[in-house]
C-alpha cells in the first residue's frame, strides 16, 4: 500500500515505488497561482480537483493496459519486473554505461563547486520542495537541447542536468525580482512564427523544467525504460512499438505533474502542448487538457489569460 500524505485537499506526497504505481501523479506542492504581474490566478477549486482524479483515472488506464501488453510480449508481470528494478547488480550496471557516457562525452559540463551560488541555490530548493530523494547531484551545460534532463536511479546518484543558458545567475535574479516586482517577462520560442508562437513566463519555464525532473526521480524512470529497452524476459525483448508508447507515457505523466504544480496551469499546458511533433491522437489528448484546464479557470482569469496571448501575438507581428 503507498503511503500517502494529504498536503491539501488536492495534493498528495508518495514515497513508495514499484512498477504498478508508475501511473500515480506525485503531487508534491501545492502551487502559488500568479500572472507575470503577480496578480492572483483565481481556480474553481473543485473543478481543478475533478480534473486531476479524472487524469488520474485515464492513466491508470492506460498503464494498466500497458501492463497488459507487457505480460502478453514478455510473460512479465508487474510484480516480476519489481523485482528486477530491485537488483542491486541492474542499478550498478546502468550507473556504469552512464558514468562512462559522461567520460566519453566532449561537452563542456559544470558540476556543482563551480555553479554560480545562487543559481544552485535555486535549483536545489525547487527541487527538493518536489522530491523526496536527496541523493541528487546537479550539472549545468549549454550542450542541452531541452532546459532539464535527468539520468541516474535509486541506488547511487541521481543528476539533474540544466542548461546553462536558461539557469544563469542573470536569470535567477530576475525570478526574485519578479515575485516582488511583478514585473514578470516571457520566453518566446525562437523557433515559431508570430503566427503560431509558443511562449511562457520566464519564471513559470524555470520552474516547471526543474518540477518535471524531479517527478522523473521519483518514478525512476530512467531506471524503468533501461531496464525496458535493454533486456531480453527470458527469451523476448519488448516490442518497440510499445517502449515508444512507455517512453511516451512517462513523459506525459511528467508534464502533467509539472503542469499541475506550475504557477500558471493553462500557459504551461499550452507550451507544452506546442512543443514537438506529435500525431492526432496526442494532439487530441492535448486539446482535451487545455479545455478542462480553461474551465477550472475563473472566467477573470480567464480572460486575463487570453488578453494576454493577444498583447504577445500583436507586439510579435509588430516588431
Amino acid at each position: 500500500m503507498l503511503k500517502k500524505l494529504f498536503i491539501s485537499s488536492l495534493f498528495l506526497l508518495n514515497f513508495s515505488f514499484s512498477f504498478s504505481d508508475q501511473s500515480d501523479l506525485f503531487l508534491f506542492q501545492a502551487p502559488i497561482l500568479k500572472f507575470h504581474d503577480n496578480e492572483p490566478i483565481i481556480l474553481k477549486q473543485e473543478k481543478f480537483k475533478k480534473l486531476i482524479n479524472m487524469w488520474q483515472k485515464r492513466l491508470d488506464n492506460t498503464w494498466g493496459s500497458i501492463c497488459s501488453k507487457i505480460e502478453s510480449e514478455v510473460g512479465l508481470t508487474p510484480d516480476t519486473l519489481d523485482m528486477y528494478l530491485a537488483d542491486n547488480n541492474l542499478a550498478k550496471l546502468y550507473s556504469t554505461i552512464k558514468e562512462q557516457e559522461f567520460q566519453n562525452t566532449n561537452k563542456e559540463f559544470i558540476f556543482e563547486e563551480n555553479i554560480h551560488p545562487e543559481v544552485l541555490a535555486f535549483i536545489r530548493k525547487t527541487v527538493f520542495k518536489h522530491c523526496s530523494k536527496k541523493n541528487i547531484k546537479f550539472i549545468l551545460t549549454p550542450h542541452l537541447s531541452t532546459t532539464v534532463a535527468t539520468i541516474g536511479c535509486d541506488k547511487n546518484t541521481h543528476y539533474i542536468v540544466c542548461h546553462s543558458s536558461v539557469y544563469s545567475p542573470e536569470n535567477i535574479k530576475h525570478f526574485y525580482d519578479s515575485l516582488s516586482k511583478g514585473n514578470g517577462v516571457f520566453f518566446i520560442d525562437p523557433l515559431t512564427k508570430p503566427e503560431t508562437f509558443r511562449c511562457i513566463e520566464l519564471s513559470n519555464l524555470l520552474l516547471v523544467g526543474l518540477i518535471e525532473s524531479a517527478m522523473h526521480i521519483e518514478h525512476q524512470s530512467n531506471l524503468l525504460t533501461f531496464l525496458l529497452s535493454h533486456f531480453k524476459f527470458p527469451d523476448n525483448k519488448i516490442s518497440m512499438p510499445l517502449l515508444i508508447t512507455i517512453k511516451k507515457f512517462t513523459e506525459l505523466r511528467g508534464m502533467l505533474e509539472s503542469i499541475l504544480q506550475s504557477k500558471n496551469p493553462l500557459e504551461t499546458a499550452l507550451f507544452a502542448a506546442q512543443s514537438g511533433k506529435k500525431q492526432k491522437n496526442e494532439r487530441a489528448l492535448w486539446n482535451k487538457l487545455l479545455k478542462e484546464l480553461a474551465t477550472c479557470y475563473h472566467p477573470k482569469s480567464l480572460a486575463k489569460f487570453k488578453d494576454q496571448l493577444t498583447d504577445i501575438k500583436q507586439d510579435l507581428l509588430q516588431s
